[in-house]
């Protein structure tokens, strides 16, 4: 059985004083991490242009880094065959596959950064709004784009524009965009680009309706991707089980809702580890991310008289804990 965990690594300092926490809130889970082996994958997400768990995906799915550009940069083809649901039978080599997805672009004291895509959730007729709103300067540049999602389109951006992948959405959430992705790494057309669509968004019906709500304003576009189709992918040689459950609240981080979460996620976790104790012969691997690592823990099938032995203890601790 392998499961997937995004989100359960908190950084320090957090993690320290939520660890002390965790034996109450989530018994199973810390029972899986005293009984498994481990190992501890460091995630540089300014060389690889996106969170672990992006990364992870990209993995399982047998993309990997093409040269002169991220792994991230995947992203792209990796989230269109998503969106529709398998690759086209013929799907151009010769072009990359780029996305944009709807931000707010904030600034601060401390310069520009980006709030968590899923702090935002447009809806289809919001997103259809504004990208309505903004064809004719699309158009303009000769530049084609659809709707994948609410909050994702696909884009085609003139060649001579050279565009990067400088990072995910998720990955720069909350950063410093000075630090990670500086103005000046975009290409002048696309911060021209940026500059026309941000005005047009300024007083749009869409965000006066959402400030009345109380919502955030979606007021940019983020491109990444930029990686053409890759031959050979093989699938992954075992289904993971993805729980999302703690995502949002870890990209925003909300943790006392995090905490909730993790509560919940919990209680849906013991049946499953009920179903491995009576089938001792079946293997659990568990995927952890964070910020800039991921953990995998293996806890081993017991076989025959095994079975009866006492379960081996790990000090989970020394490493969950662990600063970012």
């Amino acid at each position: 059985m392998l499961i997937v965990l995004p989100g359960a690594l908190p950084s320090s300092p957090v993690s320290a004083s939520l660890a002390a926490r965790l034996p109450s809130i989530a018994p199973t889970l810390v029972a899986w991490m005293a009984q498994s082996r481990r190992e501890i994958r460091p995630f540089d997400i300014r060389r690889n242009g996106c969170t672990p768990y992006e990364g992870w995906l990209l993995e399982q799915a047998g993309y990997a880094a093409q040269p002169g550009q991220p792994l991230g940069a995947a992203l792209g083809p990796w989230r269109l065959s998503q969106a529709l649901s398998a690759l086209p039978e013929n799907p151009p080599a010769d072009r990359p596959v780029w996305l944009v997805d709807l931000v707010h672009l904030a600034l601060g004291s401390e310069g520009a950064s980006l709030l968590p895509p899923s702090a935002l959730d447009p809806g289809r007729e919001e997103s259809a709004a504004l990208f309505d709103a903004i064809h004719p300067l699309l158009e303009g540049d000769g530049i084609e784009a659809h709707m994948l999602t609410p909050q994702t389109w696909q884009i085609q951006v003139p060649k001579a524009w050279n565009c990067q992948h400088l990072g995910t959405p998720d990955m720069l959430a909350g950063q410093r965009m000075d630090i990670l992705c500086p103005p000046r790494q975009l290409p002048q057309p696309w911060r021209r680009l940026l500059n026309e669509i941000q005005m047009t968004w300024h007083e749009h019906p869409v965000n006066l309706a959402r400030a009345e709500r109380g919502q955030t304003a979606l007021n940019s576009l983020w491109l990444y991707g930029g990686t053409r189709y890759q031959a050979g992918n093989t699938p992954p040689q075992s289904v993971p089980t993805l729980l999302e459950d703690l995502l949002p609240a870890y990209t925003q981080g909300d943790w006392n809702t995090w905490i909730g979460q993790l509560e919940q996620l919990d209680h849906r976790l013991a049946p499953l580890s009920q179903e491995l104790d009576a089938a001792p012969g079946q293997p659990l691997t568990l995927i952890l991310t964070g910020s800039d690592r991921i953990v995998t823990l293996n806890r081993p099938a017991r076989h025959g008289w095994r079975r009866w032995l006492p379960k081996p203890k790990h000090d989970w601790i020394t490493w969950w804990s662990l600063p970012a």
